[in-house]
């Protein structure tokens, strides 16, 4: 039995010998220890952003990195440490997947990944462990928390009267 290959990225879009719907494409990317697979359909592209061109948002859950003005347009990157994201490193480049209208609230947002590891079909996806890439989660936009969108309140300490 041998393992399915990644399909590199650029070889995966311009793949003439098959014929496989976006829709059945996935994109996988490391996350931490995890293996995440993003629907082709949910992917506008693959952003690399210098960090000091994040402007943090400091109203907004830690999971809001910040913004950053990429060609044209502000786009918010969140870190899919939601939870966790206080006190977080971040690395000088920062890799995201942009996400399509398809994403709903998170259309047009960026999800903060380590490294994007390449692009398989649903049927490689399903049928076999894919090597290293190891355990595989699919990405789905209720992931991230309706809640990272509203802001956080100031906190204002208690005057004694």
């Amino acid at each position: 039995m041998t393992e399915p290959a990644l399909v590199p990225l650029a070889l995966a879009a311009d793949n003439s010998n098959q014929e496989v719907s976006i829709a059945e494409r996935f994109i996988l990317a490391r996350w931490g220890e995890q293996t995440l697979a993003f629907s082709a359909a949910l992917v506008l592209e693959i952003m690399v952003v210098e960090r000091s061109h994040l402007l943090p948002l400091p109203f907004y859950a830690a999971g809001v990195l910040g913004v950053v003005h990429h060609q044209g347009s502000i786009v918010p990157l969140i870190s899919l440490q939601i939870q966790e994201s206080q006190g977080i490193l971040l690395a000088e480049s920062l890799t995201a997947v942009r996400l399509t209208t398809l994403a709903g609230a998170l259309a047009g947002a960026g999800l903060v990944i380590d490294q994007v590891l390449g692009a398989v079909s649903s049927q490689q996806l399903t049928a076999e462990p894919l090597g290293e890439a190891g355990p595989i989660r699919i990405f789905q936009p209720e992931d991230i928390p309706s809640t990272v969108w509203q802001p956080q309140r100031w906190q204002v300490g208690v005057r004694a009267s």
